[in-house]
């Protein structure tokens, strides 16, 4: 992960050659760390000081980072959760200077409603021997209001791609998406019982 964030020397280790670091093409930009939850140790002292050491040079060998550092996690960030217990406090503290809670996409139906017609609409122009579902009916839609969309926006593309195939390749004929063929794409990208929901926050009501 340091050697991706910060770069290293041509001879770091057996094979490799030199490499420039995310923070250093950033430049004066923004350097976005998705899924950052893993972000921990050496990379610590870029997200503290500002400065960091390319993997082998020497410690004096500290450039500045120009660039703003947004940081992502999907996991909650309060005292106890699963974020938090992940790293040391110390190592806590030097996650970010500034948090911005964003709403998670089940709650955010505009988003949902711009993602869903995007993706019937890619989908659509790929068809050839099937005609375009022209949309969903509104029990399905319903469907997607009501799931919580642990997996986010890539869970909910995915729903729908399973719900088109489904419905076109049975000869949908144009007719809207109906609640089953949604309901099927949920139940096998969005499951209510997966294992890995533990890890997320509850969402405000």
């Amino acid at each position: 992960m340091k050697s991706l964030l910060c770069g290293h020397v041509a001879g770091a280790f057996p094979g490799a050659g030199a490499r420039i670091g995310a923070f250093t093409q950033a430049r004066d930009g923004v350097c976005f760390l998705d899924e950052s939850h893993g972000v921990m140790g050496p990379v610590m002292e870029v997200l503290d000081g500002g400065r960091w050491t390319t993997t082998s040079t020497c410690r004096s060998a500290r450039p500045p980072s120009r660039s703003s550092i947004v940081r992502c996690c999907s996991r909650p960030t309060a005292a106890g959760s699963t974020c938090l217990n992940s790293v040391n406090i110390d190592e806590f503290t030097r996650l970010g200077a500034a948090t911005l809670k964003v709403p998670e996409l089940a709650q955010r139906e505009e988003d949902m409603i711009a993602v869903t017609a995007s993706i019937l609409d890619k989908l659509a122009d790929g068809c050839t021997s099937w005609k375009a579902p022209a949309g969903l009916t509104d029990e399905a839609w319903e469907l997607v209001k009501a799931c919580r969309w642990h997996g986010n926006a890539r869970a909910l593309l995915r729903t729908m791609e399973a719900a088109f195939v489904d419905f076109a390749s049975r000869g949908g004929d144009g007719r809207l998406i109906p609640a089953e063929d949604v309901e099927a794409g949920l139940n096998l990208w969005e499951p209510k019982d997966h294992h890995s929901h533990k890890v997320y926050g509850v969402v405000n009501q």
